[in-house]
C-alpha cells in the first residue's frame, strides 16, 4: 500500500461511523489492499437537527406578545469590589471565579394586568434573585422565568445573579458573554387568559 492509499484508508478508519457510507477495496492481492476510496453522504440526523434549529429560530419571533430589553447592568468579581458597568454583548472580565451581575428594570405602564416574565442569557450557570429574594436557576435550558402574574405597571425590579462560567454538568463555557436580559409578556399565558375571559 503506497502513502496515498494508506492515507485514504486511515481517513476512513478514523471517520465516525455515522459519517461513513461505503468502502470500496479494489485489487486485493495477498491480503494487501492496493487501492481504496471512501464514499460519504450527509448525515440525516444532522440535517434534521439543523432544520429544527432553523424552525425554532423562526418560531421565536412569535413566542412573546411584547418585550423590552434591559440593555445595561453592572458586575463585580468580589463582594468587596466596586460595581462596574456591563452591556449586552460584553464578555465576562474573568472566567476562573464566580461573578455577580445586577440589572434594574421597570415594567412598562401599558403592561397593566398582564403576566410578566424575565429572560436572561448570561453565558454560564447562575442563581437568579429578584428584589434580593431567590427566584430560579439559570442555564442554557432555563432562561425564562415568570415574575408577575398580573402587573400593575411601573413596578421597579432589581435582578441579581451569582454566576459561574460553566455549562450543564460543569462543562466549561467558551468565552461567556452577557447575551440577553429582558422583560416580556409571554404569548401562551396571554392567549390562555384571553380565552378564559371570552368564555366567561
Amino acid at each position: 500500500m503506497n502513502e496515498r492509499e494508506r492515507t485514504s484508508f486511515s481517513a476512513f478508519a478514523l471517520a465516525p461511523a455515522r459519517s461513513r457510507s461505503l468502502l470500496f477495496a479494489v485489487a486485493s492481492l495477498g491480503g494487501e489492499v492496493k487501492s481504496c476510496a471512501v464514499v460519504t453522504r450527509s448525515d440525516p440526523i444532522q440535517q434534521s437537527l439543523k432544520r429544527l434549529s432553523n424552525r425554532l429560530l423562526e418560531l421565536g419571533a412569535w413566542r412573546d406578545r411584547d418585550w423590552t430589553l434591559i440593555p445595561n447592568g453592572e458586575f463585580r468579581v468580589r463582594p468587596d469590589a466596586a460595581w462596574q458597568p456591563v452591556q449586552l454583548g460584553d464578555s465576562w472580565p474573568i472566567q476562573d471565579a464566580p461573578i455577580e451581575f445586577r440589572f434594574n428594570a421597570v415594567i412598562p405602564k401599558d403592561w397593566t394586568g398582564l403576566p410578566v416574565s424575565c429572560r436572561f442569557r448570561l453565558g454560564g450557570e447562575a442563581l437568579l434573585f429578584l428584589n434580593e429574594q431567590p427566584l430560579a436557576g439559570l442555564n442554557s435550558f432555563h432562561e425564562e422565568h415568570p415574575i408577575v402574574a398580573e402587573a400593575a405597571g411601573g413596578e421597579t425590579l432589581l435582578f441579581s445573579a451569582h454566576a459561574v462560567s460553566h455549562g450543564l454538568f460543569g462543562t466549561p463555557a467558551n468565552r461567556p458573554s452577557v447575551d440577553l436580559a429582558a422583560l416580556l409578556v409571554p404569548v401562551s399565558l396571554v392567549a390562555g387568559k384571553e380565552f378564559v375571559t371570552t368564555v366567561n
